[in-house]
């Protein structure tokens, strides 16, 4: 069979359009890569951040626990007359101490 000057335009047509198709799919597959690099790696970043922002809200709970425990030790030592005779005298004895240093 002959294969007529219009068949040969059209296959010719054809062949240049999925010649254009596979350059675009290439295109978007590369992009798309691109996009889901930069996604994972922005993902990335977000989980590091909420590790941190996480880890320095646990050490500040940790630090106010902390400190109201210590100080609600404090009240309760405080709490007996013997305790802070005992409190007093030992910033009596510290002041004393250093007066005699010269501080």
């Amino acid at each position: 069979p002959q294969v007529t000057l219009f068949q040969l335009a059209l296959l010719n047509r054809y062949s240049d359009q999925v010649a254009l198709l596979r350059e675009r799919l290439e295109r978007e597959r590369k992009e798309g890569n691109l996009r889901r690099k930069a996604q994972k790696e922005e993902l990335r970043q977000l989980r590091c951040d909420l590790r941190w922002r996480g880890r320095a809200a646990l050490d500040e709970l940790v630090r106010k626990l902390a400190h109201e425990a210590e100080a609600r030790s404090v009240r309760g030592a405080l709490s007996s007359r013997r305790a802070r005779e005992e409190l007093v005298s030992s910033v009596q004895h510290a002041i004393a101490s250093g007066s005699s240093l010269g501080i």
